[in-house]
């Protein structure tokens, strides 16, 4: 009994070409990693757009009566700011000299 019966095959519980069963479960095992990988930051990206959305709120803007005055409109006129061109035509001249 100790050599194989010629009926019976020879059995080898180990595969020819061990490294291409090797290599094939090294891709699998690289590719499910990856795809966890893209997995989790395509959740965390949507995670991120939510609190975004959530942190910002809302203001409503009430929107003023248009008048058409002339009282109205000298009104606004006297309410801005008075610039003086001069000077900033002025400013802009002294830093373009500097460039």
């Amino acid at each position: 009994m100790d050599s194989p019966s010629p009926s019976m095959p020879n059995f080898n519980p180990q595969p020819r070409g061990g490294n291409e069963s090797h290599t094939g479960r090294i891709i699998t095992v690289v590719i499910v990693i990856i795809l966890l990988a893209v997995g989790g930051v395509y959740y965390w990206m949507l995670q991120q757009e939510a609190v975004v959305l959530e942190v910002i709120p809302t203001v409503q803007v009430q929107p003023e009566q248009a008048t058409d005055s002339t009282t109205s409109i000298d009104v606004d006129i006297d309410a801005t700011k008075d610039i003086d061109l001069d000077a900033e035509f002025k400013d802009i001249d002294a830093d373009l000299k500097t460039l």
